[in-house]
């Protein structure tokens, strides 16, 4: 049985830096997957601000919804 490990951790949690660790290594995968190192500076944050929809801009920017990526 698969688990999803986000809904685990919390910022409340002990381990709570394992967030901002992970977070690095996943904006690093999502960097790498288009190639694009500036991709949330270009692409991201500027359609996130145009549109308001998190989930759309995310599977628009990346390929895959949110929750494809966990």
């Amino acid at each position: 049985m698969s688990r999803n490990v986000n809904k685990d951790i919390t910022y409340r949690d002990p381990c709570s830096q394992a967030v901002y660790g992970w977070g690095a290594w996943a904006a690093a995968y999502l960097t790498h997957k288009v190639n694009d190192p500036y991709v949330f500076e270009n692409v991201y944050y500027p359609e996130l601000k145009e549109l308001g929809d998190p989930e759309l801009v995310f599977a628009n920017t990346f390929g895959m919804t949110k929750m494809n990526f966990s």
